[in-house]
Order: C-alpha cells, then sequence, then structure tokens
C-alpha cells in the first residue's frame, strides 16, 4: 500500500467511515488504506492512482468492489448520508487547463495529475511545461490505449479554448497582465461563456478587479484563489486556498481540485478582493517574522551564543513555529535554495503597504522590513529564498567584512551540506 495523499491517518472499518469538515479520515478497502484530506483522497490501489471524495457517508459493498477495479464513479443516498465517490485516473471528462509551471505551479499541477485530472498546460518557458509532461505522461502507469494525461498547448488562449477551468499561477502582476490580454494569444481570446478563470497569482485587489472585469466582459466566470504556503506545500498538497469571486465555481472545486492541491479552502465573499486582502495580509506578517528572524540570529551570533542553541529555546516557548524551525537552519547554513523567492517576498511587502497607504493604515515595521528585502535584493539575492534577507541583516560592522557574493555563498552552503 502507497500513500499519495497528504500527511498521514488512521484506518478505521468500513462500516464507520465518515468524514468531518478539518479532521482528516481513512477507510481501509480490501487490504489498501485510502488516506484523505476533508472530503478527498488519493491511493494506490491495484497498481492504478484512484482519486477519492470522502464525502459524509459510509461505503457500501458496491463502493468496495469499484475501489477495487480503481473505476467508475460511486454516489448513493441512505438515510440522507452521501457515500463515497471514486473516480479512475484520466477520464473523460474535460480536462484542466494550468497555466504556469514554475516554483508552485509545478507542484499544483502534479497534485491535479495525481488527484486523476488530465491537463493542458502551458507555460512561457517552453521546456518546463514540455519537462512537465513528459514526467506525468511517462511515468510508467498508463497503458498504451489511455489518452496521456498532460498535452501541451501552444498558447494560453489555446489552454483556454479547450478546458473548462483554467488554472493561473503566474510570478508578478505584470507577467499576469501579459498573459491574459495579449491581444492575440492571452488566455481572454479563448474566455466564453461556460469556462472558469482560476487566479491563484498573488496580485493586488485592484489587478485581480480587473482581470474579472475583463473575464464576465467575455462571459465568463471568475474565482480570486491565491493560496497560503510555499514550493513544500504545493508539492504535498498542502496550501490554503483564499478564494472570492464567483461562489458557484468555489462550491464545485472546493471538494475536488481544491482538495487534491490544497488543505483547507476559505471563501471570503462574492466580492473581488477578499481573498488578495487576506494573503497580502497573511504574507506581511511572515516577511516581517522574517526579518526579525534573521536579526535575532546576528545578534545571537554577535554574542557568541550559537544559533542551535537559539533555536532550541524557541522551539520551547511561545514563538515555537514551523517558519523558524524550517528557515533559522538554512539561514545558520547560509542553504537560499529557493522555496519562496526574496524577489517575490519583497513584492508582496510592498504590495502590503500600497495596501496600507490605500486603507489609510500605518504599517512602520513592514516599512522598514520592506527596505531590508530591498537591500538584499540589491547584493544579488532576489532570486534566492526568502531567508537569504539574513544577508542583508548581517552585523558586517563587527567584523569589517564585505558583504558575500551570492556565488561565494552558494560555495559555503555547499561545503557545509558536503560537510
Amino acid at each position: 500500500m502507497r500513500w499519495l495523499g497528504f500527511g498521514a491517518a488512521p484506518t478505521v472499518g468500513l462500516r464507520t467511515v465518515r468524514t468531518h469538515s478539518i479532521q482528516q479520515s481513512a477507510c481501509r478497502v480490501g487490504s489498501t488504506a485510502i488516506n484523505s484530506k476533508p472530503s478527498c483522497a488519493r491511493a494506490l490501489i491495484g497498481g492504478k492512482t484512484v482519486s477519492v471524495r470522502c464525502l459524509e457517508g459510509r461505503t457500501t459493498p458496491r463502493a468496495v468492489r469499484s475501489a477495487r477495479r480503481g473505476v467508475a464513479s460511486v454516489t448513493g443516498h441512505r438515510r440522507g448520508r452521501r457515500y463515497l465517490s471514486m473516480t479512475s485516473p484520466h477520464t473523460s471528462e474535460s480536462p484542466v487547463g494550468f497555466i504556469g509551471l514554475g516554483i508552485m505551479g509545478h507542484g499544483m499541477a502534479a497534485n491535479l495529475v495525481r488527484s486523476g485530472k488530465r491537463l493542458v498546460v502551458w507555460n512561457r518557458t517552453a521546456s518546463k511545461a514540455e519537462a512537465f509532461a513528459r514526467e506525468h505522461n511517462d511515468d510508467g502507469t498508463r497503458s498504451s490505449s489511455s489518452p496521456p494525461p498532460v498535452q501541451l498547448a501552444q498558447s494560453a488562449r489555446e489552454v483556454v479554448e479547450r478546458c473548462r477551468f483554467t488554472y493561473s499561477m503566474l510570478t508578478t502582476p505584470e507577467v499576469v497582465r501579459q498573459v491574459h490580454f495579449d491581444p492575440h494569444h492571452g488566455t481572454l481570446q479563448g474566455m466564453a461563456a461556460g469556462k472558469v478563470l482560476v487566479e491563484c497569482s498573488t496580485l493586488d485587489a485592484a489587478a485581480m478587479r480587473e482581470i474579472h472585469a475583463h473575464v464576465t466582459a467575455h462571459s465568463g466566470r471568475f474565482l480570486e484563489a491565491p493560496v497560503s504556503g510555499s514550493k513544500a506545500p504545493a508539492e504535498s498538497g498542502s496550501l490554503i486556498f483564499l478564494c472570492s469571486g464567483d461562489a458557484a465555481a468555489f462550491k464545485e472545486l472546493c471538494d475536488g481540485d481544491l482538495a487534491a492541491m490544497g488543505k483547507r479552502s476559505f471563501f471570503f465573499g462574492e466580492q473581488i478582493g477578499g481573498g488578495t486582502h487576506m494573503k497580502l495580509v497573511v504574507n506581511m506578517i511572515m516577511g516581517n517574522m522574517m526579518v526579525a528572524l534573521a536579526e535575532g540570529v546576528n545578534l545571537a551570533e554577535a554574542c557568541g551564543l550559537s544559533s542551535d542553541s537559539l533555536q532550541q529555546v524557541l522551539q520551547l516557548g511561545a514563538m515555537s513555529c514551523p517558519l523558524f524551525s524550517t528557515k533559522l537552519p538554512k539561514m545558520a547554513q547560509q542553504d537560499y535554495e529557493p522555496n519562496f523567492p526574496l524577489k517575490h517576498q519583497q513584492k508582496d511587502m510592498r504590495l502590503a503597504l500600497n495596501l496600507g497607504d490605500e486603507k489609510a493604515v500605518a504599517l512602520p515595521t513592514t516599512a522598514a522590513a520592506n527596505e531590508v528585502y530591498k537591500r538584499a535584493r540589491g547584493m544579488g539575492f532576489a532570486d534566492e529564498d526568502c531567508c537569504a534577507v539574513y544577508e542583508s541583516a548581517k552585523d558586517r560592522s563587527r567584523t569589517n567584512e564585505a558583504p558575500e557574493s551570492v556565488a561565494a555563498v552558494r560555495e559555503h552552503a555547499s561545503k557545509n551540506y558536503r560537510g
């Protein structure tokens, strides 16, 4: 048996399976356990990856037989309860579009494939899309007669034309506008009635509203869905979706695609901007915490205290959190392999400051932290992980050392790793 879902979950009897709003659950089908997040699961059954949607209810013999086959769609009602429903991978339903296969998009799209979806993908750098298609089309699990799970499109427009739902995960507002508004190859050129654009990029609310206006002008529907999480959560399917916009689209996707890519989805109303505002608030807090951690590591070292000791103390107190436990060792080792590039963190700090100006909310701590990120960008760390802000926060006055180049930092991290 092989787990493909998020995390681990207990195994319970066939007659007692019932999912809850937050708790994970699992059921056992024959000798194969199916691990599930709320309302969604993936399992390897008989050599096939099967997408499982655990709705409130109990399994039936029919569900067991279908699970063993790894096929069919099993739904039903008994005493007002809905049964387990399953779909085999690469079904005949309309493919899902995915635009942007970078650090975040690659993991998100991969989880859609694992959940059984067929994808049509496009990336500005075509080689990334081609590599993604090879990775998932040649994984050895597909029969020669079944269609490939991933197909390439020649433009963003083609993706939308071929798919009912299209996800967009791009880097900056400028890139988003280029991809969506291109007069010949943009997504809007393929938009039509019945199609839905799900924008997962981190933008400002004004940009989201602009895209929404253009999509609806083309008779399409729009869901604002930025995510909280970086590379690792994107790969493991544990992102948090922060949504606003088309309520019907959110309801349709929440227990399906969004559950395959994330551990929780929130809906902040039909007015565009709510999801983006929450995203910027969350990333602003994270950015401030990262600068505070960098300054703390620097001060501890100036006092002759090791970063290991600092981490142990932090882990035992109220400030224990995954951000500190993950990023502090990377700062100490100068390991800046990008999970969330520093330039994107600084962009989010800038967008948060702009939002503060718009709402007349003073953000002095964020303004100061933003300057530290800007200095790190100027030092050449824009494409490194956001924890490289430590290089900007270092107190060099006590050592009279010049700032290290990015190449020197990478060599130092490599030596630490080999050691």
